[in-house]
């Protein structure tokens, strides 16, 4: 216990134990005022021990009851602070706040406003704060009940009134404070129950003067009751133990514990008569006060309107109502008002309010009484009961059949009688309320001839600018496009760089830009007429042309039209340079900027390249230009449906490409879908946009010459086949493209087959290629591609055919290509390949056909090429391979075709080429390969061409040759092979051309039958030709004529041709001066092949 109380007894509670008596001691006081205030322990009341008879005997009329705490929790806080009891401190603090909270939530759903309250609409058109939540009339029987209602709470106090009353009763003394008494803690405990009252008196007031019906009256009042009476309700429950013996105890102690002498008061009811007197007066004047104003000619109604109607039949009555002063009072409308047409009107126009309808009535005649109208009523809004017409703008206005109308009614003063659509945007009304003043306020919805005139006071970040436009424009149904310009100069100003630029080649040493240059202009002439040797007549017309511009005298107008009207006019000036102007125009506006000159002086006219974004951000760019290339230039407003979801797919800096932007633009143009976003197929059109633009037809413009079209449907294109409406194969082979392809092709996810073979494509291979993981067929054959095969073509599994061939591709083949396992057909013929062979390749186990031709190759033949049982064709021609022929090329037993020519194969020809039985045509020739022609040939009876020419090979031509009988052309020319020609040979009767020259064969031991098809060398030199039958002076030249040996020397173009006869020789000579005819390849210098000539003509 607080030692400041150590004097004080403490009272014995039921069951024997202590309870300090913490300051406000039990105590009988005298009547008389005089009192000196000190507690005598004599008069101490010990309720706990006190008999009953005792206790009895202490209450027995009212006048002792008043004596005593309050039966309620605010008692608890006047006996404990926080320190002393937090339990019984914290009981009665919580049921303040229930309280509180209840009441503090009443009172913001009537004055919260739309956010909070729970009024509903408030038909009061003031807006004045208080008419926000107060009805700007009530019906006779709502407002007697009103009256009613605060009169019985004045006269007969409730709960929340007897919490005030009792706050000021029991509100301390200071002069009767005795020492132990703890007056914080009363003070409190008062000030508590006065504040919660006082709310409670307020929420009353509040429901009552806003409640429209009888019944929610009464019921609020009886809401209000309870919360106010928790306090009571929670103190009956602690004494009766609902929450422990501790509360229970100390409630019924507290029940019959007395007042301290400074809490006390003898003529309690003087007290109670002015506090119910005040706040009785105060309610009624402010009752009275809100009659009056509802009852009010000036106050809280509407006075004049404005209506707009849209409909044909009843656009004449558009215009102001004012209140019809003669009405007014009249009870046809049941205290609501009749409007009459303002201004000098042959309709007699009225708006009234129908009771037994319950409508208001735009009608027209002599009469008042809409109810009267009859024939003459000419709209009717929806049913309503307010009382005031404001509220029956938003709603739905219907014909005299029932028919919705179209119209619009605001408040308005009697000088803003002027039609919403007068082309000048009104801010008053420029909100979605007046849908943004009839459409004033934008380009796009303005209709009228006046429409955005003197609109603009500054523009790109510039004051004072005057010119047409549309600042204001807030209506969302309108989308941002920004101008942004980037660089504002004159011809002149041009000329003066340009002299700079000019003079810096020549001192660049000296002055580190051009900007330093025309800083120091004096300086600079002298050291240039040094430098050049120039006279002093140029030494002028440096000085005059680099000095400071002139201001151009001619103005230059940039006007921005979107959909046929004007969004933006103004002049330009310098002052705008790097700076943007945002308009707003229709989500897919087709719009045409033109920046022109009307200068008479090319000198002095302004100049401006600029940007044009899709957004605010300028993160989307439309398209650039430059007024001195392009006066006026045309372009569409991408949709956000568009950007939205084709920024699922790609950046914005791909959407900013030129290729990107024509593709939309094209879309734009379709007659048949005019970019349908939600189209599923979207993604897929503008894809094959951006390839067409990407590489479009050779020759043609950006709109004619299209390989796509926006007169019919994809699918029915030529070039394209569909599947269930989407592209599954572009054929696109012989069409003259050039460009490059685009990586958009990605977008086409369900692409199977791409041919674009046979064009004028340029770049490299898009690596998004591998996003195409349905594709089974890639034709590029014919192009002029550069860069690496990407190895995300890996990732292509379905992939069965892919030909590169006839393009300029370096770098090595990914070893990612072993992952095409389906692949039947592999061809990269002709390119610039580097590297070896992936051992990886050995994982084509459905590869049909191998060609690597004619590339720069290097390494081994890799081991695994073995696996490859399904082989049926080899190219490994004219690349730079080393090694040996790997033996595993036995395992390849369906192979047809193998042609390993011009490469440095060393080694000797494995026997296992004896297993590859369905062989037809076997070229090793132009190697280095050594050793005897292996006799296991002989098993090759497939065999229709052997060319085993310029080796090392050693040894006799094996008998076993005899056996292929199905053998055509033998070249065995330049090896060193020797002995003589076996007689088997004889056998092979199909043959039709052999070459055996410089060799150490004998050629007497020709068969007789063979000699009309042994072959010898033609060489043509410079168109020069010779049949030459002259064996070789040692292994490795041939004897060549002097005149032909100095011409081979010149032109380095030693070709030798197996030839018959000295008229196939010639007709070779003739072919070599006639032009290629469809190669695509370079044919200047001197006469050469241009076609691939394997082994003869």
């Amino acid at each position: 216990m607080d030692s400041k109380f150590t004097d004080t007894p403490s009272n014995d509670l039921s069951d024997g134990s202590k309870t300090p008596a913490v300051g406000f001691p039990c105590v009988d006081y005298d009547d008389d005022d005089d009192d000196d205030g000190v507690v005598k322990s004599s008069n101490i009341v010990n309720t706990s021990s006190t008999s009953s008879s005792d206790t009895n005997s202490t209450h027995t009329s009212t006048e002792d009851d008043h004596r005593l705490y309050p039966a309620d929790c605010y008692s608890f806080l006047s006996l404990y602070g926080p320190r002393l009891n937090p339990g019984f401190f914290s009981f009665g603090v919580m049921v303040y706040l229930f309280q509180i909270t209840f009441l503090i939530l009443m009172v913001l759903s009537k004055v919260g406003g739309k956010k909070l309250g729970a009024n509903g609409e408030v038909d009061n058109p003031s807006g004045d704060m208080i008419a926000s939540f107060i009805h700007s009339n009530a019906s006779y029987l709502v407002r007697a009940t009103q009256f009613t209602a605060l009169l019985c709470y004045v006269a007969f106090a409730d709960a929340s009134l007897r919490d005030v009353v009792r706050a000021v009763e029991t509100f301390p003394r200071f002069d009767r404070i005795a020492k132990t008494d703890k007056v914080g803690c009363m003070v409190f405990s008062c000030t508590l129950r006065f504040t919660q009252g006082s709310l409670a008196i307020t929420a009353a007031l509040l429901l009552v003067i806003t409640s429209s019906d009888v019944i929610d009256i009464i019921l609020n009042f009886t809401a209000i009751n309870f919360i106010s009476a928790l306090d009571d309700v929670a103190f009956e429950l602690a004494k009766w133990g609902k929450y422990g013996p501790n509360f229970e105890k100390e409630a019924k102690r507290i029940e019959q514990l007395p007042l301290p002498k400074c809490m006390f008061r003898k003529h309690k009811h003087v007290r109670s008569m002015f506090t119910v007197g005040f706040f009785g007066l105060v309610l009624m004047s402010l009752m009275g006060a809100i009659i009056y104003a509802q009852e009010s000619e000036k106050l809280w109604l509407t006075h004049t309107f404005r209506v707009e109607f849209h409909d044909s039949d009843l656009k004449s009555y558009t215009g102001c109502y004012n209140i019809d002063e003669d009405a007014i009072g009249r009870l046809e409308g049941y205290k609501r008002n009749v409007y009459k047409m303002s201004g000098e009107s042959t309709h007699n126009a009225k708006f009234g309010y129908c009771k037994r309808d319950r409508r208001w009535i735009l009608f027209k005649g002599p009469r008042d009484n809409a109810c009267e109208a009859g024939e003459n009523k000419l709209a009717q809004s929806s049913r309503t009961d307010t009382f005031d017409i404001s509220t029956s703008y938003g709603d739905a206005w219907y014909s005299v059949s029932g028919t919705p109308l179209d119209l619009y009614l605001v408040n308005t003063l009697d000088d803003k009688c002027v039609s919403f659509d007068n082309g000048i945007c009104d801010p008053e009304f420029n909100s979605i309320d007046y849908q943004y003043d009839g459409g004033d306020c934008c380009s796009a919805t303005c209709s009228e001839s006046a429409c955005g005139f003197d609109g603009i006071e500054e523009a790109f970040g510039v004051p004072n600018i005057s010119g047409d436009g549309f600042p204001d424009c807030r209506d969302p149904q309108m989308r941002p496009l920004t101008i942004y310009l980037d660089f504002v100069s004159s011809r002149y100003q041009q000329f003066r760089t340009y002299l700079a630029e000019s003079g810096l080649d020549v001192l660049n040493k000296k002055y580190a830009d051009v900007g330093t240059i025309l800083d120091n202009i004096d300086e600079f002439v002298l050291d240039y007429i040094n430098a050049t040797g120039s006279d002093e007549l140029e030494a002028d017309y440096l000085m005059e042309h680099l000095s400071e511009e002139p201001e151009p005298t001619g103005m230059s107008p940039l006007v921005l039209d979107c959909d046929g009207k004007n969004v933006l006019s103004l002049n330009v000036n310098k002052s705008m340079t790097n700076r943007s102007q945002t308009v707003q125009v229709n989500d897919r506006a087709k719009c045409m900027l033109t920046i022109k000159s009307t200068a008479s002086t090319f000198e002095t006219t302004w100049y401006v390249n600029y940007k044009i974004f899709n957004d605010k951000d300028k993160g989307i760019q439309i398209l650039q230009g430059s007024s001195e290339e392009l006066t006026r230039v045309n372009f569409h407003r991408m949709p956000d449906c568009a950007v939205s979801e084709l920024l699922n797919y790609v950046n914005k800096k791909s959407l900013s490409d030129d290729t990107s932007k024509k593709s939309i633009d094209w879309m734009m143009n379709d007659k048949l879908t005019h970019v349908v976003c939600e189209n599923a197929f979207f993604i897929e059109k503008y894809a094959l946009g951006v390839l067409n633009f990407a590489a479009p037809i050779k020759g043609s413009d950006d709109l004619g010459g299209l390989w796509i079209r926006n007169d019919e449907r994809r699918c029915i294109w030529p070039s394209i086949t569909c599947e269930r409406g989407s592209v599954v194969k572009l054929g696109l082979d012989s069409s003259e493209l050039s460009g490059k392809i685009a990586p958009e092709i990605s977008l086409l996810t369900n692409l199977v087959e791409y041919n674009s073979y046979n064009n004028i494509l340029t770049g490299t291979i898009p690596s998004e290629i591998g996003s195409l993981t349905k594709m089974e067929s890639l034709s590029l054959t014919f192009n002029s591609l550069t860069g690496s095969i990407p190895s995300e073509i890996g990732s292509l599994t379905a992939m069965t055919e892919l030909s590169l061939k006839y393009n300029y591709l370096t770098g090595s083949i990914p070893s990612e290509i072993g992952t095409l396992t389906a692949m039947t057909y592999l061809s990269i013929y002709n390119n610039s390949l580097t590297d070896s062979i992936p051992s990886e390749i050995g994982l084509l186990t459905s590869l049909e056909i191998l060609d690597l031709d004619a590339n720069s190759l290097t390494g081994f033949i890799p081991s695994e090429i073995g696996l490859l049982t399904s082989l049926d064709s080899i190219y490994l021609s004219s690349n730079s391979l080393t090694g040996s022929i790997p033996s595993e090329i036995g395992l390849l037993t369906a192979l047809e075709w193998l042609n390993l020519a011009s490469n440095f194969l060393t080694g000797s020809i494995p026997s296992e080429i004896g297993l590859l039985t369905s062989l037809g045509s076997l070229y090793l020739e132009s190697n280095s390969l050594s050793g005897s022609i292996q006799s296991e040939i002989g098993l090759l009876t497939s065999l229709y061409g052997i060319q085993l020419s310029s080796n090392s090979l050693t040894g006799s031509i094996p008998s076993e040759i005899g056996l292929l009988t199905a053998l055509e052309w033998l070249n065995l020319a330049n090896n060193r092979l020797s002995g003589t020609i076996p007689s088997e040979i004889s056998n092979v009767t199909s043959i039709k051309k052999i070459a055996f020259y410089n060799n150490s064969i004998d050629r007497d031991s020709i068969p007789s039958l063979l000699l009309p098809f042994i072959v010898e060398p033609c060489v043509v030199c410079n168109g020069e030709g010779s049949f030459d039958y002259v064996k070789s002076i040692d292994e490795n030249v041939i004897s060549w004529s002097d005149e032909c040996s100095k011409n081979i020397s010149d032109i380095n173009n030693d070709l030798i041709y197996d030839m018959i006869s000295v008229d196939e020789c010639s007709l070779l000579i003739e072919s070599q001066l006639r032009p290629a005819n469809g190669s695509g390849k370079d044919t200047s210098g001197p006469a050469t092949m241009t076609y691939d000539v394997h082994f003869f003509v």
